[in-house]
């Protein structure tokens, strides 16, 4: 229970955090864009690749992670 309830809240945690990397990087793609600014487009790509790649895994493993511990506590007899 003390297992599911952390990876409940860590995933959580991780997918606003993967919203917040992918917001941020939005916000820079739309600023660079409207300032006429040449490095949006790479600043768009280096915060994705950077802290979106890691983002996204952690948030996915999480999940797993909650799902099995889940499933595996539906299984065993109380």
């Amino acid at each position: 229970m003390l297992l599911r309830s952390f990876l409940l809240a860590f995933a959580v945690t991780a997918s606003a955090a993967f919203a917040g990397v992918l917001g941020y990087a939005a916000f820079l793609l739309a600023w660079g864009s409207a300032h006429d600014d040449a490095m949006a487009v790479p600043y768009f790509y280096l915060v994705v690749i950077v802290a979106g790649t890691p983002t996204v895994l952690a948030c996915g493993a999480t999940w797993f992670g909650y799902r099995a511990v889940t499933r595996r506590s539906r299984r065993l007899p109380k």
